[in-house]
């Protein structure tokens, strides 16, 4: 056992001098300043067709953006300055797959870096087919208000609902496609329901309904 554990402290060790040796590296690197110039063209992986408007950011190895531009018509873009030896490349478009890459410079530079950009898949939001906010629109102060949802994903996301009682969240995100809410004297009168539900992807759909609680039982 002791022999297992020394080897095990040995691997520890060097794993450790690996991380500070790549660290001391990325601070030799952006403790010096190199004058750069990064162009390209970013193109539609699948059409072959240039994107315009798309954003391209030379960022810090920590992710702080020192120089942001957009391409042309024809897909280009042209950036100049001077950086640490360590940069990053980003691009956005939307509808489209981020990409980054890490490039490292050494004196003067001009680099040439030409980017092809897949479709982001599309996300469909969730469609939400009835809200019943509970077997009668009408309730006795007291009654229990049960809510039901019948959702849908055309993606098959997982879904989450959040319920409402006027604009007062009475349930914050869960995966239950029903809530029970126990109403009291202070619920009286009109009230609206209203039920969100989301996809992990950012899509989100909401649905109302009216109730009304009374305070003692209607007269018919």
């Amino acid at each position: 056992m002791s022999g297992i554990r020394v080897k095990l402290k040995v691997e520890a060790i060097k794993k450790i001098k690996i991380i500070v040796s790549a660290l001391f590296f990325c601070l030799i690197m952006q403790s010096v300043i190199y004058a750069a110039t990064v162009t390209g063209k970013v193109t539609d992986k699948q059409t072959a067709q240039a994107i315009s408007d798309c954003k391209v950011k030379v960022m810090s190895p920590t992710g702080k953006t020192l120089v942001s531009v957009q391409t042309s018509a024809s897909g280009e873009y042209n950036i100049s300055g001077t950086f640490g030896g360590l940069i990053l490349l980003s691009l956005e478009k939307s509808g489209y797959k981020s990409q980054t890459r890490s490039k490292v410079l050494s004196g003067k530079t001009a680099l040439v870096e030409n980017f092809q950009l897949e479709k982001a898949p599309v996300n469909n939001t969730p469609v939400i087919k009835s809200l019943l906010p509970t077997n009668r629109k009408r309730l006795i102060a007291g009654d229990s208000l049960t809510i039901n949802v019948t959702a849908s994903d055309a993606d098959s996301d997982k879904l989450y609902y959040c319920y409402y009682l006027d604009s007062k969240i009475i349930q914050s995100w869960t995966t239950a496609a029903s809530y029970i809410y126990k109403t009291s004297s202070k619920d009286e009168g009109r009230h609206t329901v209203k039920v969100e539900v989301k996809d992990n992807r950012g899509g989100i759909a909401s649905k109302s309904a009216e109730v009304y609680v009374y305070f003692y039982a209607p007269k018919m």
